[in-house]
């Protein structure tokens, strides 16, 4: 009967309806080889569930991306959030700033407010890998975190963020991680003294507590080299 082969076909591809992606398009995929129908068949499909996933979109551990850059730039209309990075051999969730300085920003630390100890200047976690509850991915979290990213995400910027100021600084800096900027000699950066003392604006804080040192940037040592 014609007229039920159309209901049951109506792009008359030769799958019926309830088994075809797209049934008003003879070219759709079907359901059997392209579990979510986005398109790409399974077995090309980094995660055959979700019809927003793919390749390097960082919706899953199966379709991480390299870093939150080349997430965004495989997926420009993402969103700041949680994401899967895989920048060596193992997949990890952070979170990804999306929106601010043009996006693209992976949060590899965070430091928990009035603690001055857990990530003083010479605390090993700067010079180490070992990690500190690297599974928080909001940043909205009041805690110390340290995840895979500062040890092995190549950094071309970091960025270094005050919340509660709304203040931060963004520095261009080409290392192959987080680690081995705090690893190796002294890196000097463009900012002047009074760039970082007016980075906290109060008055009465302790941040203009050495008059009379002026080495600034990454690693600086006692005798400032």
């Amino acid at each position: 009967n014609n007229t039920n082969s159309n209901v049951d076909d109506s792009d008359c591809d030769g799958t019926i309806s309830s088994e075809d992606c797209d049934d008003n398009d003879a070219n759709s995929t079907i359901k059997s080889e392209d579990g979510d129908c986005d398109g790409v068949l399974t077995a090309d499909d980094c995660d055959d569930a979700d019809p927003n996933a793919f390749p390097g979109s960082g919706t899953s551990s199966l379709c991480s991306g390299t870093s939150c850059k080349t997430i965004l730039d495989v997926a420009p209309s993402s969103t700041s959030g949680e994401y899967w990075i895989q920048p060596e051999d193992t997949a990890f969730p952070v979170y990804c700033d999306m929106s601010t300085d043009g996006g693209g920003w992976t949060m590899i630390l965070m430091v928990k407010d009035n603690d001055v100890n857990t990530f003083k200047y010479n605390s090993s976690y700067w010079t180490s890998t070992t990690l500190l509850n690297e599974s928080i991915v909001d940043p909205s979290t009041d805690e110390n975190m340290k995840n895979q990213a500062y040890h092995s995400l190549a950094v071309t910027e970091m960025r270094l963020d005050l919340v509660s100021l709304g203040n931060s600084h963004t520095i261009s800096i080409s290392a192959d991680s987080a680690y081995s900027i705090f690893t190796g000699g002294h890196v000097n950066v463009s900012y002047s003294r009074n760039d970082f003392l007016n980075w906290i604006p109060e008055s009465n804080s302790n941040w203009n507590n050495q008059p009379n040192c002026n080495t600034k940037g990454f690693q600086v040592s006692e005798s400032g080299t």
